[in-house]
């Protein structure tokens, strides 16, 4: 077997002319006088050479910088992760907020509480292609996050006292939670299926609940600016408590 798939690669490489050659009659390419395996070795070296291999883009942090002077020239930007090549992505996302990234997807999610026209949008990685994806029922949704093996994004409206939640595309939305009492922060244990979220009110709390609203627990008494979910662990952002399970 191994004699005839060298011998299907050999004569494959016979009748592929490498850079700089035009028939296989010129696949003399160590230039022996004699066409053998080591012709074919050489093809190979000089032929691989030639071909250009899909570079692995950068890994990127995104960030969303709103200008509440003029509501209309906020930015989504990024960089690498070291900070350098700092691009603004997309010029006119209006006043967002919260903002969530798909790699994979290639689309970054942010909220947007640009007045009268408050809205959820994505984005290609690289800004183009802007869609708003949720533009009625919302007053200031201002934290955003994403279930991507569950095909959801949810995020938490400061302005309404709710969590909702929708499809990807902004379809089928639904509220979740109620009755919040100043919701800053969200984010998702996909894995575990859980919402933690946080209060800043004067007796502030992390609670969690249930992927579908359902089952609230009340779990640390702390004013909590933003919540980061990190493999079940909560961090408090300028103030640091945490609760692991």
């Amino acid at each position: 077997m191994f004699r005839f798939v060298l011998s299907f690669l050999f004569v494959f490489a016979l009748a592929v002319p490498a850079p700089g050659q035009t028939t296989a009659a010129d696949a003399d390419f160590d230039g022996s006088g004699t066409v053998d395996i080591a012709d074919f070795l050489a093809f190979v070296d000089v032929f691989g050479q030639t071909v250009k291999k899909e570079e692995v883009p950068p890994e990127k942090i995104y960030w969303a910088n709103a200008n509440w002077a003029n509501v209309n020239d906020g930015k989504i930007s990024r960089a690498n992760l070291d900070g350098s090549q700092i691009e603004d992505v997309v010029t006119n996302a209006g006043a967002p907020d919260g903002l969530a990234v798909d790699f994979s997807g290639g689309k970054v999610y942010w909220t947007d509480r640009t007045p009268g026209a408050v809205k959820i949008s994505r984005a290609n990685l690289d800004g183009s292609q802007i869609e708003a994806l949720v533009t009625t029922g919302l007053k200031s949704p201002i934290e955003i996050d994403l279930d991507l093996s569950g095909g959801k994004m949810y995020w938490i409206d400061h302005g309404t006292r709710k969590i909702q939640r929708a499809n990807l595309d902004g379809s089928q939305i639904e509220t979740l939670v109620t009755g919040l009492q100043s919701v800053h922060a969200i984010a998702l244990d996909v894995s575990a299926g859980k919402i933690y979220f946080g209060e800043n009110k004067k007796d502030g709390r992390i609670s969690r609940v249930n992927l579908d609203g359902s089952q609230i627990e009340a779990l640390v008494n702390w004013p909590p600016l933003s919540v980061s979910m990190v493999s079940r662990w909560i961090c408090l952002v300028a103030r640091c408590t945490g609760y692991g399970t």
